[in-house]
């Protein structure tokens, strides 16, 4: 119901400022690009992921003003926690197999150079890439 609301409310917005949906949506995919992959490569498990949204969903409700942050909040990263998707589909940070160089995870695969290897990060659960000494 509130998203369906909230989209209502948003094609009347941009009928009244003609040229904002295109606009709009340029800021939300410049942003949304940066904010998917650091969400993406930030390594957190589902719970900690679910936390940091929860954290940028009441922080953006404080904001004053939301002519600029509204991309960061309405980015595919913040889409997948507020529209229900499930998180941790595919994950860099835990890969399926790995066999010297060459490590794979659903849907990917990575050829590390010689001076690279992940380790696993035992407390988080998951792997690290590392520059070898």
């Amino acid at each position: 119901m509130h998203l369906k609301d909230a989209l209502i409310f948003r094609k009347y917005r941009n009928s009244l400022f003609p040229g904002s949906a295109h606009i709009e949506n340029q800021l939300e995919l410049n942003e949304g690009i940066a904010e998917y992959t650091g969400v993406m490569i930030s390594g957190r498990n589902k719970e900690k992921t679910k936390k940091h949204f929860t954290n940028v969903v009441d922080r953006f409700f404080s904001n004053p003003t939301h002519v600029r942050s509204f991309a960061y909040n309405t980015t595919p990263s913040q889409k997948w926690s507020a529209y229900g998707a499930q998180l941790g589909k595919i994950t860099v940070s835990r890969p399926t197999k790995i066999e010297g160089q060459r490590v794979e995870g659903e849907g990917w695969v990575m050829q590390l150079k010689d001076q690279y290897a992940v380790q696993k990060d035992e407390p988080l659960n998951n792997y690290r890439l590392i520059k070898k000494q």
